[in-house]
């Protein structure tokens, strides 16, 4: 487990669970789709914010979300 996390990084973790909760999260007080939007447009808002755009923080943030959508509609 110590591997994965030195390979991935603590930030990209992060990034992912954070947006799989707030998904989650949102998902049970408006629908799903537009809590997916809301956490996606909130992980740009947030690499825009940073002043240096990492794709990769992105791609961590949509992948959270996909996975918060998969908990939130089951």
């Amino acid at each position: 487990m110590q591997r994965i996390v030195t390979r991935i990084g603590m930030d990209k973790i992060a990034h992912l669970f954070g947006s799989a909760f707030l998904t989650l999260a949102l998902g049970h007080f408006i629908h799903w789709a537009i809590a997916s939007f809301i956490v996606l447009a909130l992980g740009v808002a947030k690499e825009l914010w940073d002043g240096v755009f990492n794709k990769r923080d992105l791609l961590a943030d949509a992948i959270g979300v996909v996975i918060g959508t998969i908990v939130t509609i089951i």
